[in-house]
């Protein structure tokens, strides 16, 4: 038991030496980036639509990818749909917040 448990530190001491863990953070610094890049996208798509004269009944078709959309299961079309209405209010008081105007959502 005790070698068991000195063999998974020097491995756990081995990844440290060789940035193991430098790795992750890069790689979940480029995540976050990428997610990022992807609601500020959306929030232009957002902005547009507010601030269009013309009137969107479904704002979501504008934020929707559809190919991506139409390979989900009927559950995960609609947890989709739901993410997209819960971002689409999110970005929605973003503008709101940032232009100090109220927003009609709809």
């Amino acid at each position: 038991m005790k070698e068991d448990i000195q063999s998974v530190a020097k491995m756990a001491k081995e990844r440290i030496k060789c940035g193991y863990w430098s790795q992750v953070k890069t790689e979940k610094l480029a995540i976050m980036q990428e997610i990022e890049q992807v609601d500020n996208e959306m929030y232009e798509v957002v902005a547009s639509i507010i601030e269009s004269d013309e009137i969107v009944l479904n704002p979501l078709t504008k934020l929707m990818d559809n190919s991506y959309y139409n390979s989900l299961s009927e559950d995960g079309k609609n947890r989709y749909i739901l993410e997209l209405a819960n971002k689409y209010v999110k970005l929605c008081k973003e503008y709101e917040k940032r232009n100090k105007t109220s927003v009609n959502m709809g």
